[in-house]
């Protein structure tokens, strides 16, 4: 089966389908640990992508995140170009790998945080209050 095809029904099946992503052929978003990105914080941005109630609700987030609106990854990667980039979201499904996938085909060096935000809080790595300056 091709990369980023459906398997059992196309999305308009199903009103609650998550966004289709079309992958290159042979080619998924790169997936990255933890623990590997706690020693990249001062050389990668670091990007929460993570959807408002799912991050409000935490209230946290990984120390010097910017943040990114899910929805704007299509068009605001040009901001990211020649950087190392770290995208995660709550688990690290749809959300991040899908902009991971765009920063990618645009040729950005993209991963995404590997299980999430609750990976990394899971692994007890350092964690800032929303709305804290970096």
């Amino acid at each position: 089966m091709r990369a980023g095809a459906w398997v059992d029904s196309p999305p308009e099946a199903s009103a609650q389908a998550p966004p289709f992503v079309s992958y290159a052929e042979g080619t998924m978003p790169r997936s990255i640990t933890p623990s590997n990105v706690a020693q990249m914080l001062d050389t990668a941005a670091i990007v929460d992508v993570r959807k408002e109630q799912a991050r409000l609700k935490s209230g946290r987030t990984i120390p010097g995140a910017l943040r990114l609106l899910p929805q704007d990854a299509g068009t605001r990667w040009r901001e990211f170009e020649g950087q190392t980039v770290v995208l995660f979201c709550v688990h690290g499904h749809e959300v991040s790998q899908t902009a991971c996938a765009l920063f990618e085909e645009k040729g950005v060096d993209a991963h995404y945080l590997a299980g999430g935000f609750e990976a990394w809080q899971a692994a007890g790595l350092p964690t800032d209050t929303l709305g804290k300056d970096p």
